[in-house]
């Protein structure tokens, strides 16, 4: 058995433990020390994580993640589904990461989104600037900005920063409800 599938079946023994513990949370529980998992507002089945002002984590429907760090989280792993990420930590704060099977997007800006899916992760900047790079090389780094979105395969094709066609965006954000 590859290594690749040995770690993508420890995530998702992972992301099971994790789903059925927060399953078994009432709607507003302490997640660490400076957050709380609350119901979202457009679909209160799901749960969104608040670390104040600093840092909002909302999953898509079906989107199971991990975080890491004690307090506020330093990183997310996801394997699949999509994550909308709004983030105004302190400068101390920017190591925060979002880690996938191919890529790793560092906080360079405030709004960013990702989807999972077999394959391929893609990125889209919101507001201010991300910073992705694949999981497996961290010499392919790109930037994105509001509108630019990337998508990463393992393939090992240099990344490319698109600017998103309207109805990308729509399609993306629809998951989240907005």
């Amino acid at each position: 058995m590859s290594l690749r599938r040995l770690s993508l079946i420890s995530f998702a023994l992972l992301a099971v433990a994790v789903l059925l513990l927060s399953i078994s949370m009432p709607p507003r529980v302490l997640a660490q020390n400076a957050c709380v998992v609350t119901p979202d507002k457009q679909n209160p089945t799901n749960r969104v994580l608040r670390c104040g002002r600093a840092l909002t984590i909302q999953p898509a429907p079906g989107t199971v993640y991990v975080t890491g760090g004690n307090g506020p989280p330093s990183s997310v792993q996801f394997g699949s589904g999509a994550l909308l990420i709004d983030f105004h930590g302190s400068k101390a704060q920017r190591d925060f990461q979002v880690m996938t099977p191919e890529a790793i997007a560092s906080v360079r800006g405030t709004r960013w989104a990702m989807e999972v899916k077999p394959g391929v992760t893609s990125a889209l900047g919101l507001a201010g600037a991300i910073q992705v790079r694949r999981a497996n090389n961290s010499a392919d780094v790109v930037v994105l900005r509001q509108g630019e979105g990337v998508d990463v395969s393992p393939t090992g094709e240099p990344l490319q920063v698109k600017r998103w066609a309207p109805q990308r965006v729509q399609a993306l954000l629809a998951r989240f409800g907005q």
